[in-house]
């Protein structure tokens, strides 16, 4: 199949009672931590209610080798029953002209080191940018053998 995953943008805020370090740690229970040490951190400082402070942060990964292995683990740590409910929401979840398929994990279960879909607030946002090389390309197919729906 003539498609890739150019980039992989993990996303989340950091509230002003929050820990960066410890929402880090979170992540590294959704992709280890030698590969946030390579990714391209960013972080952009906000204001919230009440002027609290908000730290969002952007961890960008494009290296091939590591986007798979990230791929790899994302696909082993999503249930079943997650999958499939990816797989009903495709459509909602891939805007077609960036070429882009999102989801959205509970944080605090990540802290936990478990893995489920979130619909909340307090989230953990997944990124996938993808590119064909052909013009009629399944994206949805593509996604399915990765195991990700």
């Amino acid at each position: 199949m003539d498609v890739t995953i150019t980039k992989l943008e993990i996303s989340f805020s950091v509230h002003a009672t929050e820990n960066k370090e410890k929402n880090l740690q979170a992540v590294s229970n959704l992709i280890p931590s030698f590969i946030i040490e390579q990714a391209q951190i960013i972080e952009e400082k906000l204001e919230g209610g009440y002027k609290n402070p908000i730290r969002y942060i952007r961890l960008a990964i494009t290296k091939a080798n590591l986007i798979d292995k990230v791929m790899k683990s994302l696909s082993s740590k999503l249930s079943q029953e997650d999958k499939k409910k990816l797989n009903l929401e495709f459509e909602s979840r891939i805007d077609m002209k960036k070429k882009s398929f999102f989801l959205r994990l509970d944080k605090e279960d990540l802290a936990n080191n478990k893995i489920s879909l979130a619909s909340t607030k307090n989230i953990v946002k997944v990124s996938l940018k993808i590119r064909a090389f052909t013009k009629d390309v399944n994206l949805k197919e593509f996604l399915e053998n990765n195991g990700i729906l």
